[in-house]
């Protein structure tokens, strides 16, 4: 149990370091929200995968694919993988364009420009974004209660 202790801590100490001299090179808001442009494509492709690889596709899928069997493999595992792929290859070249023509830093700052109404369209993804984050956040919470 020390022994898990002290990895914890050592984690926790490695990413606050990591976070002090990260900060140390953030100037402005668009070093905070976008790093500088300077992440690349691994980095993007890590960052997706991260955001696909959760409680849901490493637990709820195989619970799930183990009650129904395959019928979930291609909505679960392969479904997320193969969307952001073809979303990537489809719509990152526009948005990287328009982003470095105007100075855009997120998809909101996108659509804002495109539609022209900046308000409505930060109310309406500050809802979708609380809609969508609470409904998956039971979920993490199921799967961590059910690891536990």
């Amino acid at each position: 149990m020390t022994l898990r202790y002290a990895a914890l801590a050592a984690y926790i100490a490695l990413v606050a370091a990591l976070g002090a001299a990260a900060a140390r090179r953030v100037k402005g808001l668009p070093d905070y929200v976008a790093a500088s442009r300077r992440l690349g494509l691994w980095s993007y492709v890590l960052l997706m995968v991260g955001s696909v690889l959760s409680g849901m596709t490493c637990i709820g899928v195989a619970g799930l694919s183990y009650l129904t069997g395959y019928a979930n493999v291609w909505e679960r595992v392969l479904g997320p993988p193969l969307a952001i792929a073809l979303v990537t290859a489809l719509l990152l070249p526009k948005l990287l364009r328009e982003a470095r023509a105007r100075g855009l830093l997120t998809i909101q700052d996108y659509l804002a420009y495109r539609y022209g109404d900046e308000r409505l369209v930060r109310a309406l993804s500050g809802a979708a974004s609380v809609l969508v984050c609470s409904t998956y956040l039971v979920g993490q919470y199921v799967a961590v209660g059910v690891v536990s």
